[in-house]
């Protein structure tokens, strides 16, 4: 198969990921394959193929050092590194709106498009390399309330309760953020910490702390879509709780 994906190669230009995938499938841990997601994982100007690259590392490349390395420079990187990696992006230009505004949707792209990668880049982290501390950490991080990316916190929110189960070490690191001060990191963690230990009394009585300030935290986001959707999981986890005897 790899010698009809190199022929196809050479006629279009172009490597098509649903072919490495069926590849990896077929023959796990196929050296080519995690080779070329490799690439396009770290070269990539599309973000969804950056994405799709992680997301098949996890499917094929078990046990894979140069997967695991290039997932955990994902996962290292910062925004700010991605700008300043950014062909296109140049920080403390002249005054000019048009070259302005043009910097201004290049940070954009970054702000939307890197906490997805990061997610992907995580969950294959800890697929390929059970327990990584990385991967959790990233996790953690990305399950916060963020303004932006509902989407990635919802499936950071899922994927931590699983991993929770039966994973002690996971839940002391949560158990850790139910002591800060950001709103938004005690809510998250205490939401992950109910659905594994439901009788957990400091992450309920959080909950129930958010849930009676629901007015500050709407007018403290100022963005209704944002308050609501944070007042929903805290209303949730709630509701999900079990019933006393």
């Amino acid at each position: 198969m790899e010698d009809l994906i190199e022929d196809k190669r050479q006629q279009t230009g172009e490597i098509n990921l649903l072919d490495i995938e069926c590849l990896g499938l077929i023959n796990p841990r196929n050296t080519y394959a995690i080779t070329i997601l490799i690439y396009f994982l770290e070269n990539s100007q599309d973000w969804s193929v950056r994405q799709e690259a992680a997301r098949i590392l996890g499917e094929i490349a078990f046990g894979n050092s140069e997967a695991i390395n290039a997932l955990l420079k994902v996962v290292r990187t910062t925004v700010h590194d991605e700008l300043a990696a950014s062909p296109d992006f140049t920080p403390n230009l002249e005054s000019n709106s048009q070259i302005e505004f043009k910097q201004l949707l290049i940070s954009s792209k970054i702000l939307h498009n890197k906490p997805n990668l990061d997610f992907r880049a995580s969950e294959s982290l800890y697929k390929i390399d059970p327990g990584n501390q990385e991967a959790i950490k990233a996790l953690i991080n990305l399950s916060f309330w963020h303004i932006s990316a509902w989407c990635t916190h919802d499936d950071a929110i899922e994927l931590l309760k699983q991993i929770a189960i039966g994973k002690p070490e996971v839940i002391l690191k949560l158990k850790k953020q139910l002591q800060s001060n950001n709103e938004s990191v005690r809510g998250a963690s205490a939401e992950i910490i109910v659905t594994v230990e439901p009788n957990n009394q400091e992450a309920i009585n959080i909950l129930i702390e958010l849930l009676c300030n629901g007015g500050e935290i709407l007018e403290e986001t100022q963005d209704f879509f944002t308050g609501k959707r944070i007042l929903e999981h805290i209303f949730k986890a709630i509701v999900n709780l079990p019933s006393p005897l």
